[in-house]
């Protein structure tokens, strides 16, 4: 069925290479977001914080719900909307797939960098074009506190793809590492305790 959305995009356009060439980009609206494909051979005048209407097809590309439009007309530009802070629990269904989220919690490695927090953890996935910044390399592969942002969307290409998410980083701002407080707070701690001891000793002297 053809269907129209009306929305602010949260990205820019993407030029996704493979399988086969195609540009995306992300729409979202009060309540959610929506993935936009669309082959590279379309002209396109859109970019970050542009509010459009996208006409077009809505389906299914690797178990994610995706448009592909016939017609992209903008009304208007400004910023982007503001990430949703959510936490890694809200990522485990369809609710925000397509939106642009903040998780903030601890970056670990599995099998590839994940964000952590108390109620779970989901993967961090960055496009190529992204890698090779030595900065963004280091966050993205660090560990600790962190804070990303990024579309929430479907974990695995391959079948089934119902088989989890992940957060899809947009730019090299995606990953943010935090200051880890822990160790000094723990030293400053102990070196209280230690003050406290002392000044007891002395004045039981």
């Amino acid at each position: 069925d053809t269907v129209s959305v009306s929305g602010v995009l949260t990205t820019g356009v993407f030029r996704i290479p493979i399988p086969t060439p195609h540009f995306r980009f992300y729409v979202q609206d009060e309540q959610r977001g929506i993935r936009i494909q669309l082959p590279v051979d379309t002209a396109l005048t859109v970019e970050l914080g542009d509010s459009v209407v996208v006409t077009g097809v809505v389906g299914f590309y690797e178990g994610m719900a995706t448009l592909s439009p016939f017609r992209v007309t903008t009304f208007g530009s400004g910023p982007p909307p503001f990430p949703r802070y959510v936490e890694v629990v809200d990522l485990l269904d369809e609710q925000h797939e397509g939106t642009l989220v903040r998780v903030r919690g601890s970056l670990v490695r599995a099998q590839n960098p994940e964000v952590a927090d108390r109620t779970g953890q989901v993967r961090v996935r960055a496009r190529n074009a992204l890698l090779g910044d030595e900065t963004f390399e280091a966050a993205y592969y660090g560990s600790g506190p962190v804070d990303v942002v990024g579309i929430a969307e479907q974990f695995d290409p391959s079948s089934p793809h119902d088989s989890g998410y992940r957060i899809e980083l947009i730019d090299r701002n995606g990953v943010r590492l935090l200051p880890n407080w822990r160790p000094a707070a723990a030293l400053a701690l102990l070196l209280g305790t230690i003050t406290v001891l002392w000044w007891q000793w002395r004045s039981a002297a």
